[in-house]
C-alpha cells in the first residue's frame, strides 16, 4: 500500500516539465543595461553610432575580439558614406531638375526629401552589413543598378552643364522661329532711313576727327615756339568742343543702332516676342526638358557621351556596391558565427518546446493551459466546457 502511494505521489516527466516552466530562473546576460556594457568597453557616441549603423549587438560584441569590433566599426563607417553620398546626390537632383527654381521653400523641400531617401538608403544598406547571410547580396545588387542610375544622371547634367543651356536655348529658338522671324522684321522696320542716318553721322564724325587732329598739331606747333599762351589755350578750347560735338554723334550713331529708334508700337511687339523667348528659356530647367538636351546631345557624334556616361553610371554602381562587396570580402568573423549559432539555438529550443507541449496537450490540455503565459481567458474558459 505504500509503494503504491509512493508511486502514486512521484512526479511524472510531464508534469516535472509543467512545474519548471513556473520556476523563476536567473536571466542571461543580455538582460544587462547596454550603457553598463558601453561603459565597461569604453565605446564613445561616435562608436557607439557606427556599431548601431553596422547593427551590432553591444552584447555579442563583448564576446567578441578587438579586430572584430573594427571590423563592425568599418562596416558602419560605409554605411554612413553611402548615405551621405545619397543625400549629396538627392539634394542636387532636387534643386537642379526636381522642385522650381523660383519656389520659396526650394531648399527645405530638397533638404527634407534628400534626408528621407539618405535615410532609406541607410536602413538598407544597414539590414545588408548586418545580416548574418549573404541572401540579400542579389537584392541589394538589383537595386544598386536603379540607384546608380537615378544619382549618375543629375552629375551627367552636371558636366555638360554648358552644352545643356546650348541646346536647351537651341531647343526654344526652334520651336519660336516664327516669332524670332518677326522679330527680325520688326527691327528691320525703317531701316533704309536709319542706314542713310548712320552714313550721315558717320561723315561728320570723320570730319571732327580731321578737325581734332589738325587743332592739335597747332596746339604742338604754339607750345613748342613758346609757352601755351592766349591762342594756344583758345585752340585747346576749340578742340575741346569739338570733340564734345564728336560725343553727341557717337551717341546720336548708338541710338540709331538701338530698338529705342523703332517707333513705339514696334518696340513693345518686340519686348513682347522676346519676353515670350526669354520666358520659356527660364522655365525650361525641369527633368523633361533636360532629358531632351541630355537626348539631343546624345546624338551628336563628335561627342564621346557614350563614354563619360559610363564611366559615371560604373563609379556610382561601384560606391553603392562597396557595403556589400566589403561584407562579402571580409566574410564571417567569430561575432557572426556566435550570432548565428545563437539564433540557430534559440530555434531549436522553440521547435523542441512546442513538441513537447503539442504531445502534452493530447494528455492533458488543462494542466498545459494552466501553465502557459495566455494574455486573454478565453482558451481557459474553452478548456473548462
Amino acid at each position: 500500500m505504500s509503494t503504491q502511494n509512493a508511486t502514486a505521489a512521484a512526479p511524472t516527466p510531464r508534469a516535472d516539465f509543467l512545474s519548471r516552466l513556473n520556476v523563476p530562473r536567473a536571466r542571461s546576460h543580455n538582460h544587462r543595461p547596454v550603457d553598463d556594457i558601453a561603459r565597461e568597453l569604453r565605446i564613445g557616441p561616435v562608436e557607439r553610432f557606427l556599431l548601431w549603423l553596422s547593427k551590432t549587438d553591444v552584447y555579442v560584441l563583448a564576446l567578441s575580439s578587438h579586430h572584430t569590433r573594427l571590423t563592425l566599426v568599418s562596416l558602419g563607417m560605409m554605411v554612413m558614406f553611402t548615405s551621405l553620398l545619397a543625400f549629396c546626390s538627392g539634394l542636387y537632383a532636387l534643386l537642379d531638375a526636381l522642385v522650381a527654381r523660383d519656389s520659396t521653400g526650394r531648399w527645405p523641400i530638397a533638404i527634407l526629401l534628400a534626408s528621407l531617401y539618405a535615410f532609406g538608403i541607410l536602413i538598407i544598406d544597414r539590414e545588408i552589413v548586418g545580416s548574418a547571410s549573404m541572401k540579400s547580396m542579389p537584392v541589394r545588387l538589383i537595386f544598386a543598378l536603379g540607384i546608380a542610375t537615378a544619382v549618375s544622371w543629375p552629375v551627367k547634367v552636371k558636366f555638360f552643364e554648358g552644352r545643356v543651356e546650348m541646346e536647351t536655348r537651341a531647343m526654344i529658338e526652334e520651336r519660336n522661329r516664327d516669332k524670332q522671324a518677326r522679330i527680325n522684321e520688326l527691327k528691320r522696320t525703317g531701316e533704309p532711313e536709319r542706314q542713310d542716318r548712320r552714313q550721315q553721322i558717320q561723315s561728320r564724325i570723320a570730319a571732327f576727327d580731321k578737325d581734332i587732329a589738325l587743332l592739335q598739331a597747332q596746339i604742338g606747333k604754339e607750345a613748342g615756339i613758346v609757352r601755351c599762351d592766349v591762342r594756344c589755350q583758345a585752340l585747346r578750347t576749340q578742340q575741346q568742343e569739338v570733340l564734345v560735338r564728336r560725343k553727341a554723334a557717337e551717341d546720336e550713331l548708338a541710338v540709331l543702332s538701338s530698338p529705342a529708334a523703332l517707333p513705339a508700337n514696334v518696340q513693345q511687339e518686340i519686348a513682347a516676342l522676346e519676353a515670350t523667348i526669354n520666358g520659356q528659356i527660364e522655365k525650361c530647367y525641369d527633368f523633361l526638358c533636360k532629358w531632351e538636351a541630355m537626348g539631343r546631345i546624345k546624338a551628336d557624334p563628335k561627342l564621346d557621351y557614350e563614354v563619360l556616361s559610363w564611366f559615371v553610371f560604373g563609379f556610382f554602381m561601384l560606391l553603392e556596391l562597396v557595403p556589400m562587396a566589403l561584407k562579402w570580402s571580409l566574410g564571417k568573423t567569430e561575432y557572426h558565427y556566435y550570432i548565428e549559432a545563437r539564433s540557430n539555438l534559440n530555434n531549436q529550443k522553440i521547435i523542441a518546446v512546442n513538441n513537447v507541449f503539442m504531445e502534452l496537450m493530447q494528455h492533458g490540455p488543462r494542466a498545459v493551459l494552466e501553465v502557459l503565459p495566455l494574455q486573454d481567458a478565453v482558451l481557459v474558459q474553452v478548456a473548462d466546457q
